[in-house]
């Protein structure tokens, strides 16, 4: 027979009530005649609450990095951003990579095309920001480019206002080499 052993108690294998002499004498109920100490059972302890294990306090906080509104939130913020600033300031490489030709944007057909094409024309800015953001940077795909960011530098949601430079660099250099691989060499 083997003693049965439950978290942190010693219980006799035929699950009997140990009476009271036998606990003060310290006799086995098994071996009779050698001093072994014995863990009462829960069935022969009066007072339950010697035996509740005793947990840390634990303060727990909802993750509100996962909550759409917040996400949706900068994700706003960042493509307002994008087409209030970072498009006409930061773009100008991206822009060597579109053609306008009568008003209508469009993609050069090879990277030997980007050296030719250095102008920097208001009007024709204005077309391939408006060409670049219907078609290569929508919200949705700032979003991705945000989560992407995000799981990357183990960022928070909310801490990607930090981090301005950092994301525009991101986008910039995704955006590039997005455009890049679908030209023909």
């Amino acid at each position: 027979m083997s003693v049965f052993i439950n978290p942190g108690l010693y219980i006799n294998p035929t699950q009997q009530n140990i009476s009271a002499s036998v606990l003060t004498n310290k006799i086995s109920p098994i071996i009779p005649y050698y001093n072994i100490p014995l863990v009462p059972t829960v069935s022969s302890v009066n007072n339950y609450s010697v035996l509740m294990p005793m947990y840390p306090a634990v303060s727990s906080y909802p993750d509100i990095s996962n909550d759409r509104n917040i996400r949706k939130q900068m994700t706003e913020y960042f493509y307002d951003k994008l087409i209030r600033s970072w498009i006409r300031n930061y773009f100008a490489e991206i822009f060597k990579l579109i053609v306008v030709n009568n008003g209508k944007a469009s993609l050069i057909k090879n990277l030997n095309e980007a050296s030719n094409n250095n102008k920097n024309d208001a009007n024709e800015n204005g077309i391939k920001s408006e060409f670049l953001l219907d078609n290569y940077l929508t919200k949705k795909d700032i979003f991705r480019l945000l989560e992407k960011f995000r799981r990357i530098n183990s960022i928070n949601w909310l801490d990607l206002k930090q981090h301005p430079d950092k994301i525009r660099k991101y986008i910039q250099y995704k955006v590039t080499k997005y455009l890049k691989a679908h030209l023909s060499k």
